[in-house]
């Protein structure tokens, strides 16, 4: 059932709900009295998705792009502050109620941004930053907080763009451009998995598919969902595609 929203809202891009009653939204405003276009906006319910009220923005963020939350006492949220796409600083804040207020946000470092977030438990959190000019579409570069987003760690190591986990693992998926057709990429599918916490992240095998995943889902029992699509190289659509993995 489609519910209605604030005039203000424009796009939105993320969700997460922190229980059956509780969700945080965010995307972009639609411009209006109360805010400019393409501002960040954060919605939050209580009942389940039938109201949503608008919620203040944490100051330095200028986008955002992902929220996660693993329970009413942790959700997070993350996107990029001020600045042009390929420098400007990748930057986290988190609530522990729920969303209806939120720490001041942290700077992660001189990325372009979030590219998601997935909490393990309330302290535990994995995610992937852009790296703008330096990196396509489908990558990222590992990040994790121990401390429930006070403070997280950049790691040398490359994942990809979309995150979900369990509370015994965490999957990446992604893509990776191999060679370009008329100024279009060929993408081969690319995932990792960390058991450690995020702390250390192996290559997994995937099936042979030209394309990118654009989002997972793993349960209880580690086993993920992953959906994605792309392009081949005679610029044709790719049909989406949905794989599973089981850890």
């Amino acid at each position: 059932m489609q519910k209605a929203l604030p005039a203000q809202v424009g796009d939105l891009n993320t969700v997460a709900c922190a229980s059956a009653a509780t969700c945080v939204a965010a995307g972009f405003s639609a411009g209006g009295a109360s805010a400019a276009i393409g501002e960040p906006t954060l919605l939050r319910t209580t009942d389940g998705g039938t109201e949503w009220t608008p919620e203040a923005v944490p100051p330095g963020l200028t986008s955002i792009t992902t929220v996660s939350c693993r329970t009413n006492s942790l959700c997070v949220v993350g996107g990029s502050g001020p600045g042009p796409t390929a420098s400007s600083r990748s930057v986290a804040a988190t609530s522990t109620n729920g969303g209806r207020t939120w720490t001041a946000p942290s700077v992660v470092n001189q990325s372009a941004g979030f590219g998601d977030i997935a909490c393990i438990d309330p302290q535990t959190c994995v995610g992937s930053l852009y790296s703008g000019a330096t990196t396509t579409a489908g990558q990222g570069r590992a990040v994790v907080t121990t401390d429930g987003g006070a403070v997280w760690s950049v790691l040398n190591t490359a994942v990809g763009g979309a995150e979900s986990c369990s509370q015994t693992m965490c999957l990446s998926v992604g893509g990776s451009p191999h060679t370009t057709t008329r100024q279009h990429p060929v993408w081969f599918v690319m995932a990792f998995v960390t058991t450690d916490r995020g702390q250390s992240w192996a290559k997994v095998r995937v099936p042979a598919y030209q394309g990118i995943p654009y989002g997972a889902s793993c349960d209880a029992s580690d086993v993920c969902v992953v959906v994605g699509g792309g392009t081949d190289s005679a610029l044709g659509t790719r049909p989406a595609v949905i794989m599973t993995y089981g850890h």
